[in-house]
């Protein structure tokens, strides 16, 4: 169903990536921002299918992972203060939506234990 928590999480993912793109200037880190906001729309989209909901969060995870290290290479290459997400918040919003998608996926596991548990008591 789609008023399950991951939904709150995957939804909390994308708003996270959508308001940093729009904070971000380079198109690369953008790029990358929105495909990590549809990733997260498309999988709460797909919770009739649990495992590819899941496989879709990792995907996301890989990609904020990437994002993560681009931005702290950005940090740690540029001189001097930046814009905000170039030395501030920045850095902090792949980190947030990781957390997010890991909890999501965490609470896709116990909907999905509790169907497998109901499916054997039938």
């Amino acid at each position: 169903m789609i008023q399950r928590i991951q939904t709150v999480y995957m939804a909390g993912a994308a708003i996270v990536a959508i308001l940093a793109v729009i904070i971000n200037l380079d198109w690369l880190r953008m790029a990358l921002l929105c495909a990590s906001a549809v990733l997260a729309i498309y999988a709460i989209f797909r919770y009739k299918a649990r495992n590819v909901q899941m496989w879709l969060n990792w995907l996301n995870i890989a990609i904020n992972f990437t994002l993560l290290g681009i931005f702290v290479y950005r940090m740690l290459t540029t001189s001097g203060e930046g814009f905000l997400s170039e030395k501030g918040v920045g850095v902090f919003v792949p980190v947030l939506s990781i957390v997010f998608l890991f909890s999501a996926n965490k609470a896709i596991k116990r909907d999905e234990k509790l169907v497998k548990s109901a499916d054997r008591l039938r």
